[in-house]
């Protein structure tokens, strides 16, 4: 029985989610090794472990996205136990599967691991890559009930990034909102609060470009390109929008900076981003409360 009742079906929303194929990946679940022989069984438990680490981070990728938005979307407790209930089961599958790549990095640095442990090893496996697969079915039909009218700008800062690293984010984001009543009282202080990051994030990535030899490039990504002036208050959520997108298609563009450079613009970009992200959270959320008849792009 699926977690989340069904509802009415909807369109999927314009994203491209990593996916799986799902019915032939379960397949895959359920096979046993051929070959009988400690040799051949380690590189099944190999292959086998690529495969279910991808799925493991499919399904990371597909949660964390959700559960960012569960603040703009879910209003009612029976829809955030529910999704509790979920993140209880995430946790484990977690645990297991930590499990399995600490034995699996044993396995193939040590040459005297015990044959006996390597069919219970491929059997974990299996069992790690089944309950990844059925809670990437859970999570993809609510994400089509609940998720379908997110915005790609909303989506913007998160979208191109893989499990772990969203895993990542999800705790520097949680620290944050978490020193709110709410992610609207979250938003309001970054709204106010973040011109010193901002100025610096901007004189930082500005260093980048200049430790280029590329003029074309000096003369184009300078410190009033990303800002108007030379002293930033407060910013709307139009100007947060325009300034994220100059910055990530600067650092696009750069990729050869000074390491130096670099390392201190990687520090006020995440910061960013987190913040970031917390605004288009909100943005959601009032436009979920609107009913989502907002059509502008942000």
């Amino acid at each position: 029985m699926s977690l989340f009742k069904k509802k009415r079906k909807v369109e999927e929303i314009n994203i491209n989610f990593n996916q799986v194929e799902i019915e032939s990946s379960e397949k895959e679940a359920k096979e046993q090794p051929i070959s009988k022989t400690p040799l051949d069984l380690n590189v099944a438990i190999n292959k086998k472990y690529s495969s279910v680490y991808k799925t493991y981070n499919n399904l990371l990728y597909n949660y964390y996205l959700c559960k960012f938005f569960s603040l703009a979307v879910y209003t009612r407790v029976e829809e955030l136990s529910q999704f509790a209930s979920l993140e209880h089961q995430i946790n484990n599958t977690k645990l297991l599967f930590e499990s399995v790549k600490d034995r699996v990095s044993k396995l193939n640095g040590d040459n005297d691991y015990a044959d006996v442990y390597l069919n219970e090893l491929y059997n974990d496996i299996n069992h790690v890559n089944e309950n990844c697969l059925g809670l990437l079915s859970r999570i993809d039909e609510e994400r089509r009930n609940k998720f379908n009218l997110l915005k790609i700008s909303s989506l913007a800062s998160i979208i191109n990034k893989n499990g772990e690293e969203l895993e990542k984010i999800d705790k520097r984001f949680s620290i944050l909102v978490n020193n709110f009543k709410s992610i609207s009282d979250a938003s309001d202080y970054i709204y106010t609060n973040s011109g010193e990051l901002i100025t610096k994030l901007i004189k930082s990535l500005v260093r980048c470009v200049d430790s280029t030899n590329r003029e074309d490039y000096k003369n184009q990504y300078t410190f009033h390109y990303f800002l108007k002036s030379d002293v930033t208050i407060w910013l709307s959520i139009t100007d947060w929008v325009d300034l994220y997108n100059k910055v990530r298609h600067a650092v696009n563009v750069l990729r050869h900076v000074d390491i130096a450079n670099y390392i201190d613009f990687q520090g006020y970009l995440e910061e960013f981003e987190i913040r970031y992200l917390v605004l288009m959270v909100n943005e959601e959320k009032k436009n979920h409360i609107r009913g989502g008849k907002d059509e502008k792009s942000i």
